[in-house]
């Protein structure tokens, strides 16, 4: 007896130290070869004691010392693949930490060779003395930018300078109807940053356009000539005859931002009342056009020679006290969207994209609301944004298929227009 009880131990002990070895080589596979183990053990002890080879207590006893063991596997197990989850994660994080600091190193190298050139929809004051100056307190050694505001005339000179193979923008800022028009003709680089996250799906197209500001459209109107109470309250209004020959607005069978601004007001209003307005607007009052939306007609406003007018809050929220202008209370105001986006074949890809990345990104998105654009990162409170400067108004953020399918929304005016029959 006592030989077969010590043959018995000796198989448990071996059995102990080759689950122990497994565990620490593969922890799983050593469960499953332990319980094997163990079952046969239990199995031959079993056995012995079934011939009056052992008693009760020591059958207590053995049972006990592997169901410890067992549990002692079972704790070493789950410490092993906790170690191993950490040491994953912990080299994840160096992973990411050498990523970027190998990014920021081809950036400076980029940078030593001169700084970027932005061609944008900003006004140049803007991003050289708000933009800029706080890009650089971030990355003092990124150098100074050349910067060229413009539209149209811009993506004509991006897209001739890029087929002759010389060098052009490195970063664009530019509307969604213009920026679709540059992805379309493959001038665009794919573009993820760590900020990415931060955004709907809808507001990063093909992982390359990412949406960087929000504009406001609104009416404006001249307070030195309309007094609160004669300023309209309503899109509707503007259909009113009392107005014919004084307003300027933004035409959207053509410019982007104008067809973004009408989009939303049609949104907002429906269809129906939405004719009303346009054929007011556009045929009985005869409003004088603009074939793009920006600045010209707050500033056509301004001066007077209009009354009334279509505008973006920025400017509204740029102006001096006492400047003589307001925004009517209406609801159904279209947002705008502009994007960043870098060129395919620029030659600082890593300064153009370290740019990219903190413009969208918490501190560059602060800084668009200085300008007083509506910052695309919504979870950010803008000085600029509706509620602030337009209380009672109910703010439509833009329909994606006015820079998804530009050409469409436009042709879509197109023809309602010409149905209304409203001359070109």
């Amino acid at each position: 007896m006592q030989s077969i009880l010590l043959y018995t131990e000796s198989n448990i002990s071996d059995a102990n130290s080759f689950e122990v070895q497994m565990a620490l080589d593969k922890a799983p596979l050593a469960i499953g070869i332990v319980a094997i183990l163990i079952a046969a053990g239990s199995f031959a002890y079993t056995t012995s004691v079934v011939g009056g080879l052992a008693s009760q207590q020591a059958l207590d006893e053995l049972k006990s010392t592997v169901d410890k063991s067992a549990g002692d596997i079972k704790t070493l197990s789950s410490q092993l693949t906790s170690t191993s989850q950490s040491l994953s994660e912990a080299e994840a994080v160096l992973d990411a930490a050498q990523a970027e600091a190998d990014f920021i190193a081809a950036a400076q190298a980029e940078a030593r060779e001169g700084g970027l050139i932005i061609y944008g929809a900003m006004d140049v004051p803007d991003l050289l003395n708000i933009v800029w100056p706080q890009f650089q307190a971030v990355y003092p050694w990124v150098g100074e930018v050349q910067y060229i505001e413009g539209f149209d005339r811009l993506k004509k000179r991006f897209q001739e300078e890029a087929a002759r193979g010389v060098r052009t923008a490195d970063v664009r800022l530019d509307s969604g109807t213009r920026a679709l028009q540059d992805l379309g003709a493959g001038l665009v680089m794919p573009l993820e940053t760590k900020n990415d996250g931060l955004y709907q799906k809808s507001q990063i197209i093909e992982g390359k356009l990412h949406h960087a500001w929000g504009n406001v459209g609104v009416i404006v109107y001249n307070t030195n000539t309309v007094s609160a109470d004669e300023a309209p309250k309503s899109w509707l209004d503007l259909a009113d005859s009392k107005w014919k020959g004084e307003i300027i607005c933004g035409d959207p069978r053509y410019g982007g931002t104008a067809a973004a601004q009408w989009n939303n007001v049609l949104m907002g209003v429906g269809e129906e009342t939405f004719r009303k307005i346009i054929k007011g607007v556009f045929l009985d009052n005869q409003c004088t056009r603009d074939l793009d939306f920006g600045s010209f007609e707050y500033n056509q406003v301004l001066a007077g020679e209009y009354k009334l007018g279509t505008a973006l809050i920025n400017d509204l929220a740029q102006q001096k006290d006492g400047t003589p202008m307001a925004a009517a209370p209406t609801k159904g105001v279209g947002m705008g969207a502009t994007f960043a986006y870098v060129h395919k074949d620029t030659p600082k890809p890593n300064l153009s994209k370290l740019f990219v990345e903190w413009f969208i990104g918490p501190q560059g998105q602060a800084q668009v609301g200085v300008t007083g654009r509506t910052p695309s990162l919504s979870t950010l409170i803008s000085p600029s944004s509706v509620g602030n400067l337009l209380p009672s108004a109910e703010s439509v953020w833009l329909n994606p298929e006015t820079f998804t399918d530009p050409e469409g929304t436009h042709e879509k005016f197109k023809k309602m227009f010409a149905e209304i029959g409203i001359p070109e």
